[in-house]
């Protein structure tokens, strides 16, 4: 098992300083012998989970990441993956960018429970894509729901 101070030095070195190796999530592609790497749900659980001081600056860097349409950002919620992957959309559209609604709860509820609540640089970020987010979410729920009479786990 890993202790919280191991935990945040594995952090530190999977997201480091922001630069493009260490921003967002990579997997080893093997048949290429190169780093693969992507921008989506993975790469938000150290905020999701509340796993970063509300000062951290990848705070910063991930609610940047969320709020950004061109990224993450969609009417109904935040996607599972970046429409800037190559990727985006592919194969089965499973997890290739909707929005899946589990998720974007555990995202709303760290929001809520910490960030937007915790005094520092990204506290009124926070509680503004909370907010924004929240808003998102339920339109997209209710209008489903107004529809066809139901509510599905992704959009």
């Amino acid at each position: 098992k890993l202790n919280s101070a191991e935990l945040k030095q594995n952090l530190q070195l999977l997201f480091g300083d922001g630069d493009d190796h260490h921003s967002v999530l990579c997997d080893f592609d093997g048949d290429r012998n190169a780093p693969v790497c992507h921008e989506g749900y993975v790469t938000l659980f150290p905020l999701m989970l509340g796993l970063l001081e509300p000062d951290d600056p990848l705070v910063g860097r991930l609610l940047q990441l969320i709020r950004d349409p061109a990224r993450l950002w969609s009417d109904a919620g935040v996607r599972s993956l970046s429409k800037r992957d190559a990727y985006y959309n592919k194969g089965d559209g499973y997890w290739t960018g909707p929005v899946w609604i589990p998720i974007n709860y555990l995202i709303l509820a760290s929001l809520h429970s910490k960030y937007a609540l915790a005094p520092g640089p990204f506290q009124e970020e926070a509680e503004r894509v909370y907010r924004e987010l929240r808003e998102n979410v339920v339109t997209s729920m209710m209008m489903q729901w107004k529809r066809d009479g139901v509510v599905y786990e992704q959009y």
